[in-house]
């Protein structure tokens, strides 16, 4: 890392720093790296965690079956490496981690950060916090509205603009410490009002656009919280879904809504990983780059979304293997108000070797 980039990083920790300093105790965090076929990115991201204070022992890399050795030849600092299997099941064992050892929150990451960023408010995040149930965000825009919808050019600018003077580079560590303190105000915020209505579950912004962060309300109540970066109360009661190999966070977001009313998305923390075309990981499970083919991995694990979730999602019309989430559109089964009947249960039928052709005489 250049000088300039770590004295960048270090105005955006501190400026997170400052705010927790004052209005929230530190918590007790493990954060766990979920990889397979990546043990090249092992040096980077035990860097980028140590250089936002992570300690060594609070560091662990959760793994393909059959990978720890290779794993934990690079982990040169004694970051710990456990096995756990396919996608699932080391999130799972993440969680498993966490409450053995008696921390108050898992953080899961993917492995190929590429950059973290914090769009700053005045005033702060914490500051703004407001929640006391799933319908009482307080709708900031940090003077961020575009008037002129149709003008889409003018509007890209104008948030391209704010996002470039409010942006700040913050390492991950500070990123998960900012998620954490948010979480705890929430519960404390809603026992003060008597009620049990808090999100046990934190995430980034959806995606790496700036520009479209800078726009949104600080904070959202029912939004998709991706997989990339994820903090979750060690109290809270959902698991991953073992039958699910993609798609899982669409899952494990909608169980938090299902049983707490609210998950947490941090609309101005922004942090970038690869995907896609970067091998191993998720890509390797789904075969492959599928960008504009249809692949029966990910649509047996979006029939699983359909089946579980009736209502709440919707396949893209031009992106048959990704899905558009809104909470709001469950089925009355769920709690909402849409008549949708649920489908059923797809098969896994691909993983079936396929049979043998009898020969013909």
């Amino acid at each position: 890392m250049s000088k300039r980039a770590a004295e960048e990083i270090q105005e955006g920790d501190n400026f997170i720093n400052q705010q927790l300093l004052i209005r929230a105790e530190p918590s007790k965090i493990l954060y766990c790296i979920i990889s397979t076929k990546r043990a090249s990115n092992v040096g980077f991201m035990n860097a980028k965690l140590r250089e936002g204070g992570v300690a060594i022992n609070d560091i662990v890399w959760i793994v393909g079956i059959g990978e720890f050795e290779l794993y934990n030849s690079n982990c040169e600092n004694g970051e710990k490496v456990v096995e756990g299997g396919d996608l699932t099941p080391s999130r799972n064992k993440a969680l498993t981690i966490a409450i053995d050892n008696d921390y108050d929150f898992c953080v899961q990451l993917s492995d190929d950060l590429m950059w973290s960023m914090l769009l700053k408010l005045d005033p702060p995040l914490l500051e703004n916090y407001l929640i006391a149930d799933s319908r009482e965000w307080e709708p900031l825009r940090n003077g961020a509205v575009i008037k002129n919808k149709k003008d889409l050019r003018k509007g890209e600018r104008c948030a391209n603009d704010l996002a470039k003077k409010t942006g700040v580079y913050v390492s991950l560590g500070a990123a998960a410490r900012l998620a954490t303190a948010l979480l705890k105000k929430a519960k404390a915020l809603a026992q003060e009002k008597k009620k049990n209505v808090y999100p046990r579950l934190a995430g980034a912004y959806v995606n790496g656009n700036t520009g479209t962060a800078a726009i949104s309300t600080p904070l959202s109540s029912e939004c998709f919280i991706v997989g990339d970066f994820i903090v979750i109360d060690t109290t809270a009661e959902p698991r991953f879904d073992e039958e699910m190999f993609l798609k899982e966070d669409y899952d494990f977001t909608c169980q938090h809504l299902y049983t707490y009313g609210c998950a947490l998305r941090i609309n101005k923390l922004i942090c970038d990983f690869k995907h896609y075309t970067n091998q191993g990981g998720a890509v390797d499970v789904r075969g492959g780059n599928t960008k504009g083919t249809l692949n029966e991995k990910e649509q047996y694990n979006i029939n699983m979304l359909l089946h579980k979730w009736p209502g709440v999602f919707q396949i893209k019309r031009k992106k048959p293997n990704e899905v558009d989430m809104k909470w709001q559109n469950r089925s009355i089964e769920l709690g909402g108000t849409k008549n949708v009947e649920r489908p059923p249960k797809p098969i896994i039928d691909f993983l079936q070797p396929p049979a043998k052709k009898r020969k013909t005489r």
